[in-house]
């Protein structure tokens, strides 16, 4: 990626004067035999300072912090006057004004923007999609500005790629761009009388009428007579949502000089797009959580994901916070009122108490009840919309206490009596099981500010806030606020206790219909399109504030789906459904389970973006330290081994639980690629390519079966404190968006 622009030393616009303009360059060398002429000992071409995605700044000085290797070079404007010393001037002859340039190398501190962190990536022998955030990477790059000026307005006219062959005789290079169906083959080659050359695709990107330059040769019979060209471009906006540009193309050859002529006609903010269809759409009925009138629910389960008994006076463990906002009549202060669709007499209904569409056998089944209590809650909630309607965000609760001797839990969706409790699962007597206490402060609007929530404990002795304030009473808390026209923030607080160790907190968007991530019955939630691999993306912002303790499995991003081992959906058959579930773990104090020594933990194959499957075996290619953890479904017939299967009561049915941990392996898909990235104090917006990731991830599937189509119905994020009391996890969520293609056939 080659970029550029001009402003002026004191921040201002360029207005032709060359002596005073100054031409600005960024540009990622892709070539792995680049070397960096930045060092901690020699730092004159590194720029002072580098600035890490969380806003924290580091000066070329701090050999401990700065990522030297990530700077080929750094050159400094010949007019600059303040220039910090050491430095080099760029090359004073090659543009018409001065120029700074500013050279990155492929490195992890880039990983974020989703460009390679390592030397190789996008080489020779591994052809890439490339989309790139260069919009962030170029707002935190170093260049010079006079002391005491405003910032200049970073707009770059030219957004290119291509080569610059640097004094180098008798070398060829050759590549390819591709866009939709736009592919250009390149070949250049530089001689003697020429071996300095230049040679790309640039974008100029102007209001009307705009230029692509494709080739500059000085000795034709040198170059290529007539590149091979089958283009399509494409620019997109982005405010809201993302917006295709439309482009007119025409060609005209010259004997030295190829032109693409191309018309833009585009408004707002460009970036350069690099993927094939990118209309998108949001999935979700609250795009990017925005709508005032919110629409959310709360969810309690037990270890197998049943109720199992309800807690005293609490009604069934589900629960909802739906409100419209009206215009208020003229003779009332406040010229906005909440009309809320669910009543507190609805959040109360238990077992025995009837309501509109409840069926007879779930009257008094305690688990039924709840499956149908949430459809009815639902009912209540839902919006309608295109392709379908939808209901609400979902909170979700669980507990990992489990007695084995109550024979409650089925073992891989089978029934199965008591049993002496293994050493894993938590339990300090009868009754460890319980539903937790759930309080409601139904949603108010105070002025401006909307805001409401839901609190509680498992601790059923526990019932008042000074209780509740003893740090060894399991507590839980969501909190949602906004100001009326901006978007929601949803605030988590996590706290286990001795008696309830293992805690899950998580808020989710579920599927509107049919079943979601783990739940066996019919379900609500707030996916109208349920997002299928590889085609969707997930967008929202995290600040983590606490993480839980080391056995915080905080999950940056979990998605659940359920297919059987045949590779056919599921339908309800708990013995031969598999709940899939993948889930990056951001907590950086979390291992690695999966080593070359002992690989029963690791996935049997690892697919790198380009397609190359790596077996585990291979101690040389495999990222083991990309993976937590992997374990197998308990129903599959021919696991590869050595493997350790799931935990086989955790879940109404047998399941399959691949953990994944920041490496720089899943950069190219927008996750994090080193430890501590998005954790304490480096709140993050993320936007995570989850469906082309997901479906690079391996999930077992019999020998000789299509493969199934993964189609995630549970997409959501939180914490799951394992076995260790007294934790509390603390984080805020908002501008949660799922995107999935506009064209794209569900």
């Amino acid at each position: 990626m080659d970029m550029g622009s001009c402003w002026k030393n004191n921040g201002k616009p360029c207005d032709g004067n060359v002596t005073s303009d100054v031409t600005r360059y960024s540009e990622m060398i892709l070539n792995p035999e680049t070397p960096s002429w930045c060092n901690p000992d020699d730092f004159k071409l590194c720029p002072p300072y580098h600035t890490f995605p969380n806003g924290t700044k580091v000066h070329r000085t701090d050999k401990s912090r700065y990522p030297y290797e990530a700077y080929h070079l750094h050159c400094t404007p010949g007019n600059g006057e303040h220039v910090e010393q050491p430095s080099v001037p760029c090359d004073p002859y090659s543009n018409p004004q001065p120029q700074e340039i500013l050279q990155i190398l492929p490195h992890p501190v880039w990983g974020e923007y989703g460009y390679p962190t390592k030397k190789g990536q996008g080489w020779i022998g591994d052809p890439r999609t490339w989309e790139l955030d260069v919009g962030r990477l170029s707002q935190s790059l170093y260049f010079y500005q006079d002391p005491g000026t405003a910032p200049a307005k970073r707009k770059w006219s030219s957004i290119d790629l291509g080569t610059e062959i640097f004094r180098d005789a008798n070398q060829v290079a050759e590549w390819t761009s591709k866009r939709q169906h736009f592919r250009k083959v390149c070949s250049y080659k530089c001689e003697y009388g020429n071996p300095w050359f230049r040679a790309g695709k640039e974008h100029w990107l102007k209001n009307i009428k705009s230029r692509i330059q494709l080739s500059k040769e000085n000795n034709p019979k040198q170059g290529s007579h007539s590149p091979r060209v089958d283009l399509r471009a494409s620019v997109h906006t982005r405010q809201e949502k993302l917006d295709m540009a439309q482009f007119r193309i025409s060609f005209s050859w010259f004997n030295l000089l190829s032109l693409l002529i191309i018309n833009v006609h585009v408004s707002g903010v460009f970036s350069l797009s690099v993927e094939g269809n990118d209309q998108y759409i949001s999935a979700v009925g609250d795009p990017g959580m925005q709508r005032d009138g919110l629409r959310v629910a709360i969810e309690a389960w037990n270890q197998c994901n049943e109720v199992g008994e309800e807690a005293p006076e609490m009604g069934s463990p589900r629960a909802a916070d739906c409100f419209d906002v009206q215009k208020a009549s003229a003779q009332q202060q406040n010229p906005k009122r909440l009309l809320h669709k669910v009543t507190e007499e609805d959040n109360k209904l238990g077992i025995g108490k009837s309501f509109p569409g409840l069926t007879k056998p779930a009257l008094n089944n305690v688990d039924l009840y709840a499956a149908e209590k949430e459809l009815y809650l639902g009912s209540k909630c839902q919006v309608d919309d295109k392709p379908n309607p939808w209901q609400f965000w979902m909170i979700r609760l669980k507990s990992g206490n489990m007695d084995t001797h109550a024979g409650k839990c089925p073992k891989n969706g089978h029934k199965v009596g008591p049993f002496d409790p293994p050493s894993e699962f938590p339990c300090f007597g009868v009754g460890c099981m319980n539903q937790p206490l759930i309080y409601h402060n139904y949603t108010t609007l105070q002025g401006t500010t909307l805001k409401g929530g839901f609190h509680g404990t498992w601790d059923l002795n526990a019932g008042s806030s000074r209780d509740s304030a003893n740090m060894n009473t399991s507590f839980y808390f969501v909190r949602w606020q906004k100001e009326l026209g901006k978007g929601w923030t949803f605030y988590h607080v996590l706290r286990t206790s001795t008696k309830y160790p293992w805690l899950m907190l998580y808020l989710r968007s579920d599927a509107t219909y049919g079943f979601s991530g783990g739940y066996h019955y019919q379900t609500r939630g707030m996916s109208k399109i349920i997002p299928e691999s590889p085609n969707f993306k997930v967008r929202f912002r995290l600040d983590v504030l606490q993480g839980g303790g080391p056995k915080s499995q905080f999950y940056l991003m979990n998605i659940g789906s359920c297919w059987k081992n045949n590779g056919k959906p599921c339908d309800g058959d708990v013995t031969s459904d598999v709940t899939r579930y993948s889930e990056m773990i951001l907590n950086p104090e979390t291992p690695s389970w999966c080593n070359p020594d002992d690989f029963k933990l690791c996935p049997p194959y690892h697919t790198f973006p380009n397609g190359t499957k790596v077996h585990r075996t291979d101690k040389s290619r495999y990222p083991y330290e990309a993976y937590h953890m992997y374990c197998t479904p308990g129903n599959g017939e021919h696991v590869e081994q050595p493997s350790v299967p799931c935990d086989p009561y955790s879940n109404p049915q047998p399941q399959e639980i691949l953990q994944i941990l920041p490496h720089p392996v899943w950069g190219e898909f927008g996750y994090p690629t080193k430890k501590g990235q998005g954790w304490i104090a480096d709140p993050t917006t993320w936007e995570l390519d989850v469906g082309r990731m997901s479906q690079s991830l391996y999930f077992y599937q019999d020998p000789g079966t299509a493969p199934a189509r993964r189609k995630w119905s549970s997409i959501g994020l939180g914490t799951e404190i394992f076995r260790d009391a007294t934790r509390v996890a603390e984080w805020t969520v908002g501008d949660f968006d799922i995107l999935v293609p506009k064209n794209y056939k569900y």
